[in-house]
């Protein structure tokens, strides 16, 4: 009971304010947080296949959206500017940034049109892990440099808000060297 006024407590701020919630990162909880496999591969909108293991040891930033799906153009938009906040003079160590559409490429690079030529976007090539549980779009998981998923949310956020910006940038700070 305590924990629901503390969450209502904290909620009503945001709530009173109007303004859309901010994700927050998966509170740290004694087991292991969740680890993020990477057997798996996705295909650029050139036809490219490219394995999700090719990020290893960098923090990914990994979306599912589709172009039918009415709250992922502004999200969409939003990932643009974080992705622009967070570049860094190394671009083999900036965070990799993965948005994955179920879709055929045609219908992707329509929906897209000049913009598909700069943007992080990405096919589905294989089936999506099952751990990763996407049932709903958007889907976004944020995994840090060892593999584990530092946060989940299903739904639409605005991504280049400052606290997600402070959750990347603290995500690379962490140790370079991720376990193999």
């Amino acid at each position: 009971m305590r924990s629901l006024i503390v969450a209502i407590a904290m909620a009503l701020p945001v709530l009173a304010s109007g303004q859309q919630p901010v994700p927050t990162p998966v509170p740290k909880l004694a087991a292991p947080a969740p680890r993020y496999t990477d057997a798996w591969s996705v295909r650029q909108l050139d036809g490219t296949v490219t394995p999700l293991s090719m990020f290893r040891g960098r923090v990914i930033f990994l979306h599912f959206w589709a172009t039918w799906c009415v709250n992922c153009r502004p999200e969409l938009e939003s990932i643009q500017r974080l992705r622009a906040l967070v570049k860094t003079a190394d671009t083999a160590d900036a965070p990799a940034f993965v948005l994955i559409s179920p879709e055929a490429g045609a219908i992707v690079r329509r929906y897209l049109g000049p913009r598909a030529a700069s943007s992080s976007v990405y096919l589905e090539a294989d089936r999506i892990p099952r751990d990763l549980q996407v049932s709903a779009l958007p889907t976004t998981f944020i995994i840090a440099r060892d593999g584990t998923i530092a946060y989940h949310t299903r739904g639409a956020a605005q991504w280049d808000a400052p606290r997600v910006l402070d959750l990347l940038q603290s995500l690379q700070a962490q140790s370079k060297h991720a376990p193999e």
